[in-house]
């Protein structure tokens, strides 16, 4: 996985898959402590997440330990809780339209 710099939606493209991407001649990010959007379909307080089943983020995160990690979702994806594999990595911080979770980065 690769992260890149984004200035504009214009530097944006939609792959085959259907997923945003950026443009082959976008400038690739090599900050260690960048920011970290990470995607999920659930969440819980404790800032677990489900993913969408691929693993990409955990394999990255579990390799990248320095990037902050946050996750933006509505409140109608928070459950008090949600299963967790072994290799899941939790994040830093969830953030929906109502709520704040943060979880204790020494964990």
């Amino acid at each position: 996985m690769h992260f890149y710099y984004i200035d504009s939606l214009r530097q944006i493209v939609t792959n085959n898959n259907g997923i945003p991407e950026p443009k082959q001649n976008t400038e690739r990010a090599n900050s260690a402590n960048a920011l970290v959007i990470v995607p999920g379909l659930a969440f819980d307080p404790s800032c677990a997440r489900i993913g969408y089943g691929k693993g990409y983020y955990d394999r990255f995160l579990r390799e990248e330990r320095t990037h902050m990690t946050v996750a933006v979702a509505y409140d109608f994806q928070v459950f008090d809780e949600v299963p967790q594999e072994e290799g899941d990595i939790r994040l830093q911080w969830l953030i929906t339209e109502s709520r704040r979770f943060r979880r204790d980065v020494n964990l």
